[in-house]
């Protein structure tokens, strides 16, 4: 049975997850998450950025399915 490029994918990251917790104790990260400021809000980020004059909101939809 041939490999997808999905299975490609999953293989290489489940690999890269395993050296990565080699790498680093789960006490590292969770001091790290401890210690990282708290996520903004997406209300707020829009507010932020409409008073510097920077603005984007883009709208995202699901495509319409085939016809036939």
């Amino acid at each position: 049975m041939s490999s997808t490029i999905l299975d490609k994918i999953k293989a290489y990251k489940l690999e890269e997850i395993a050296t990565r917790k080699t790498q680093t104790s789960l006490a590292t990260l969770e001091d790290r998450a401890a210690a990282a400021p708290a996520p903004r809000g997406f209300a707020e980020a829009l507010r932020a950025a409409s008073s510097r004059g920077n603005v984007l909101f883009a709208k995202s939809r699901k495509p319409a399915p085939p016809k036939g």
